[in-house]
This record gives structure tokens, C-alpha cells and sequence, in this order.
């Protein structure tokens, strides 16, 4: 039997389009994601020996930011034929992506499937967790707001 879709997850969507054009091709077979794209800071040691002369400030590490890593994004799908031959077809090659959240809310970025790894397992049926390493920092769309339905005119009583 397939396992539905976390609660997180659900309603979540996955597009997928060629290198430079919008992601419109729609990924089916999503189970889960893992990771969502999410950025750090790398950083690089400015501490110098020569400048410690015992002083409990000269015993501290300093630091300065340094290269934006654009993170990756983990997802697990459905071990059909057909998303598994894509799955594989797709390893390594650039492509724009787009995960549309069940809000409204998106992200939207370049990148490469980096690992593709088959979960086996004696209790469900076997999925594939495929990890998309991004190659820019892409754009973010905040959540859609909902508009309440406009009020009803007010009626005139008799």
C-alpha cells in the first residue's frame, strides 16, 4: 500500500523546466520533502597567533562572513517507472525548479540532481530520495494572502 504524503507536505508541488526557462513540467509521485532549500553562511578565521599576549580577549576567535552556499533540496518520490526514469535520465544536468507550497508560497531556483538513493524497505512500498544541489540563490514568494468574500449588502427591514 503507498504511504500518503506527510501533513507538511501536502498540497505541496514540484516543477521542473530546462536551464533558463520557467519550471512548468510538473514532478509527480512526491512522498515527501525532506529539506527544503535553505542558505548559509561560510566563514573564514581572522585570528592571528602572533597578537595573543595572554589577555582574555586575545583568546577569542574572529571570524569574517565569506561565499553564500545556495543549500540543496531533499525529496522523496513514489519509485514509478516513469519518475524513476526521469529521476535517473535528469542526474547531473542543469535545470530550473520551482516548489510551489500548499499557501501559495514558492521558491524558485537552479540546480542539478546531486544524489538519487532507493529506500527498500519490508513495510512500504520503495521510494526514491533525490537530492537537488542549487547552483543559485533563486527568488522566494511569500504566501498568497486569502481575501475574505466581501460582506453581503446590509437588507433594509420592513
Amino acid at each position: 500500500m503507498a504511504r500518503p504524503k506527510s501533513v507538511a507536505t501536502a498540497g505541496t508541488r514540484l516543477y521542473m523546466g530546462a536551464l533558463g526557462q520557467p519550471a512548468s513540467t510538473l514532478v509527480v509521485g512526491i512522498r515527501d520533502f525532506n529539506e527544503h532549500p535553505s542558505e548559509s553562511l561560510d566563514e573564514f578565521e581572522t585570528t592571528t597567533i602572533d597578537a595573543m599576549d595572554g589577555n582574555d580577549v586575545d583568546m577569542l576567535r574572529y571570524f569574517e562572513p565569506a561565499k553564500i552556499d545556495p543549500g540543496q533540496a531533499v525529496i522523496v518520490f513514489a519509485a514509478t517507472e516513469a519518475t524513476v526514469a526521469l529521476v535517473y535520465a535528469e542526474l547531473g544536468k542543469h535545470h530550473s525548479w520551482k516548489i510551489v507550497m500548499s499557501d501559495g508560497s514558492y521558491v524558485q531556483f537552479d540546480g542539478y540532481i546531486k544524489i538519487i538513493k532507493p529506500i527498500l524497505n519490508k513495510t512500504e512500498d520503495v521510494t526514491y530520495e533525490v537530492t537537488i544541489r542549487r547552483t543559485s540563490r533563486g527568488t522566494r514568494n511569500p504566501p498568497t494572502p486569502q481575501t475574505p468574500p466581501p460582506s453581503p449588502p446590509p437588507t433594509e427591514e420592513p
